[in-house]
């Protein structure tokens, strides 16, 4: 069937990739990056296991999990439905293609929320980090929460009532995408400010007692420098997030909300977008959090 853009249809559509060379060869170049980056991060996690003794560790380890499934599983099939299928994907693909790629916003929400509760409520977090069963529980929901979520929209296009998967797919939308969009940055700009107001506060102490206290702020002041640095890496997976899911709402509330088509640029960025946000996240902790490049430098891997 033809797609013709802005025109509305009887039923949800799940658009083709497009078929010109350039878009492959940028999917194919983000999928090697992807596999390296985030391979890398789960060799480092399974083979120097002092890093998993940080409980932040064990959710970005989650995280390194479900976006190489969402690289391998989604870029796999894409190019056999490529090469052998017209490049015309079932809706069975699209059901495994968003079980993976909410699981992977899932688990970045739980990594937001526990680095929000670290810095904004440490003693809290003294007391959380004790439970490792929690920390496993909580893992585990998000993985299940991602994995079960789409399965309404799907159960209602195989019984052919759109109707109600208009519904079930805005539900699925906002709480999948537009929600956690707003709501990450909403805690992130959150932990920014509590972070700039906690370095103030130990200036000003530092100042007031830098005589006879001075080596006890000065470990005050690294341990700030640590959280900073925690923070700049998760902006820069998070302003990523934003990015990608930012664009896939809109083009899902017009292909399975309003049943129209989008134009050709809008699918060929929304599908790289993805995968990219899959990608870049293992690079960041390998170039940018701290105690990865110790690791990296104390090994020489």
């Amino acid at each position: 069937m033809e797609l013709v853009f802005g025109a509305v249809m009887e039923q949800p559509i799940l658009p083709p990739n497009p078929s010109h060379p350039l878009f492959w060869t940028v999917k194919g170049f983000v999928f090697v990056f992807s596999i390296i980056g985030n391979g890398f991060v789960v060799y480092l996690m399974v083979t120097r296991t002092q890093l998993l003794k940080v409980i932040s560790n064990w959710f970005i380890l989650s995280l390194a999990i479900a976006d190489l499934l969402v690289t391998v599983v989604v870029f796999v099939p894409e190019v056999y439905f490529l090469c052998f299928r017209d490049n015309i994907f079932p809706w069975n693909f699209k059901l495994c293609y968003d079980m993976l790629t909410r699981t992977s916003c899932y688990n970045l929400c739980a990594l937001t929320f526990e680095r929000y509760v670290a810095v904004v409520e440490p003693l809290k977090y003294g007391r959380l980090t004790c439970k490792t069963r929690l920390i496993f529980l909580i893992i585990a929901s998000v993985w299940i929460l991602g994995i079960v979520s789409p399965l309404p929209y799907y159960i209602c296009f195989r019984l052919h009532h759109f109707v109600a998967f208009r519904a079930v797919m805005l539900v699925f939308l906002f709480t999948g995408e537009f929600l956690p969009t707003v709501v990450l940055v909403m805690v992130y700009a959150k932990m920014i400010l509590v972070v700039r107001r906690q370095e103030k506060m130990v200036e000003r102490q530092n100042k007031q007692v830098q005589y006879n206290y001075g080596s006890v702020f000065v470990q005050k002041n690294r341990y700030d420098r640590r959280n900073r640095s925690n923070i700049q890496v998760l902006g820069v997976i998070l302003s990523v997030f934003v990015l990608c899911y930012s664009v896939s709402c809109y083009k899902g509330f017009i292909n399975y909300v309003l049943f129209k088509d989008v134009s050709y640029w809008t699918i060929y960025v929304t599908r790289i977008l993805y995968q990219l946000n899959s990608a870049v996240n293992g690079f960041v902790y390998a170039l940018l959090k701290k105690d990865f490049k110790q690791e990296v430098k104390k090994n020489r891997i």
